[in-house]
């Protein structure tokens, strides 16, 4: 196991990594999975044990602190604040304040609820992270000069970013509910160089020193999008388990998607009837079920902050280990988010020919490529791929499906490109698309570039190995060698993805 997390270890050193915490996690206990319950254990609240879950994910924290990922942590206090509210107007005789699209009205009383709240889950946050923290140590500079150091963990909170209030929306005065104004990236960066883990809540003031209460969800993406950070991770209250239906239709079995591209993941959203604002996501009210909303308004503001240019956004279940599986193994825990690495990436038109022609032509003379004349190209068109660069072609590639296994060639860059990455997104969109089309085994025949394939999972295998209708066709003058990959998922992909993506 740890041999496998070696290479994760490695590329999530010094990567930032913000995380958001519900408020549900600070007083409630573990999921207890092994009974196949979806729910809370009987106990909760009761005092016996009520804290589980929040020093476990306090533990996963430490734990990936300790292994190099600089940490900041947005905490919610929703619950909080509406028990206490709750209790409240039920004691005093008034009405609960006003929700209006999903944003609750934030006036003078209600402030000092989330004041108390706010409090509260810091403390708490605070006294675990501190108990985890306590006995790792990680190597760090003396302060002043570069002496190398064993340095402890610190949490640390303040003024790191700045309110804003909503004001009168369609009619309505949200008081002291408001939005993200700006983030102190520099401050918070600073912390982090100096090893600490940075602490945040909901509750930000303005520049005029006004308090304003915003929702935790969308701080966690505003300030991950400011820090341009690797990841952002969102735990879910209660577990969810994403999954596609049957592509008959018919009641077949169901897919559980453990990734999505964002192209995805926004036609999902739009399926579903969300629409995401700068300030709020706008939930359809005909979905009553809780858990999902919340699944919902996360993958919402993750969105947000992919476009924002952060790389990943993972949705993880209230799990022991969740963070952890999630980060250093390759088939994770939870639901997995990327920005599209594959832009400009598109199925070839008749009007790529000439372009693919002139890509392919240079190793074709040097006998790296088979010879294919403009009316092979032409009939087989629909199986190419081409990578664009401002209407530019930079990179084409092949996928011919012959029974059950998927035939990469014809994978070209052009010289001046080869150097950016483009060869990689190529194969890995050659790869998810044979995937996405029901096939694992993805096979190629190279005579001289195959140590750049090897380097990325294929391994060589007889000829043999090649279907029947496919070994009919091959050329055996040519001494082509056959390698074939076996992806075993879209968890597959996305690890590989992780290891070539800058």
């Amino acid at each position: 196991m740890i041999r496998g997390a070696g290479g994760y270890i490695s590329r999530h050193r010094d990567s930032v990594v913000v995380i958001h915490i519900p408020g549900d996690l600070v007083s409630k206990p573990q999921v207890d999975l092994d009974g196949g319950s979806d729910y809370w254990r009987n106990n909760a609240g009761d005092g016996g044990g009520s804290d589980i879950a929040l020093a476990n994910v306090c533990d996963d924290v430490a734990l990936a602190w300790l292994l190099g990922v600089r940490v900041v942590i947005v905490v919610s206090c929703t619950p909080q604040v509406t028990e206490r509210l709750e209790r409240r107007c039920q004691f005093l005789g008034l009405d609960m304040p006003e929700s209006v699209m999903g944003v609750r009205v934030t006036d003078e009383d209600t402030l000092k609820v989330v004041k108390e709240s706010a409090g509260y889950v810091r403390c708490e946050v605070e006294r675990y992270l501190a108990r985890a923290l306590r006995d790792k140590k990680r190597r760090g500079l003396r302060e002043g000069n570069n002496e190398e150091i064993m340095r402890g963990g610190n949490v640390v909170g303040g003024n790191f970013w700045q309110a804003t209030p909503l004001g009168v929306r369609d009619g309505v005065d949200y008081v002291f509910s408001g939005r993200v104004r700006s983030v102190e990236e520099g401050r918070i960066r600073k912390s982090l160089d100096e090893g600490d883990i940075v602490l945040l809540t909901s509750l930000g003031s303005s520049p005029s020193g006004e308090m304003f209460s915003v929702a935790s969800e969308g701080l966690a993406s505003k300030v991950a999008a400011s820090l341009k950070c690797d990841k952002i991770v969102y735990y879910l209250s209660s577990p969810f388990t994403l999954v596609r239906e049957a592509e008959d239709g018919k009641g077949g079995e169901e897919k559980i998607v453990q990734s999505l591209r964002l192209g995805e993941a926004k036609e999902w959203l739009e399926g579903e009837g969300v629409k995401v604002e700068d300030w709020r996501v706008n939930l359809p009210s005909s979905n009553d079920n809780l858990v999902k909303k919340e699944f919902l308004r996360k993958a919402s503001w993750g969105l947000s902050s992919l476009g924002a240019g952060v790389k990943r956004c993972h949705l993880i279940s209230p799990v022991d280990g969740a963070l952890i599986q999630e980060l250093y193994t390759r088939d994770g825990s939870g639901t997995l988010i990327t920005r599209d690495l594959y832009d400009g990436i598109r199925r070839a038109q008749v009007e790529d020919i000439g372009a693919i022609i002139d890509l392919i032509t240079p190793l074709v003379r040097a006998g790296n490529l088979v010879q294919r004349s403009r009316e092979v190209v032409e009939k087989d068109i629909s199986s190419y791929f081409v990578y664009s660069r401002d209407d530019l072609v930079v990179a084409c590639g092949q996928v011919k499906k012959w029974d059950n296994f998927a035939e990469v060639g014809c994978l070209v860059v052009h010289p001046d490109y080869q150097k950016d990455g483009r060869g990689n997104a190529m194969l890995g969109y050659l790869e998810r698309f044979s995937l996405q089309s029901g096939v694992s085994n993805i096979f190629l025949l190279s005579t001289v570039t195959m140590g750049w394939f090897l380097d990325r999972g294929f391994k060589e295998v007889p000829f043999e190995s090649l279907p029947e209708s496919k070994r009919e066709k091959v050329d055996k003058s040519r001494g082509s060698k056959v390698y074939l990959k076996t992806i075993n998922g879209e968890r597959d992909l996305d690890a590989d993805e992780l290891m070539w993506d800058t």
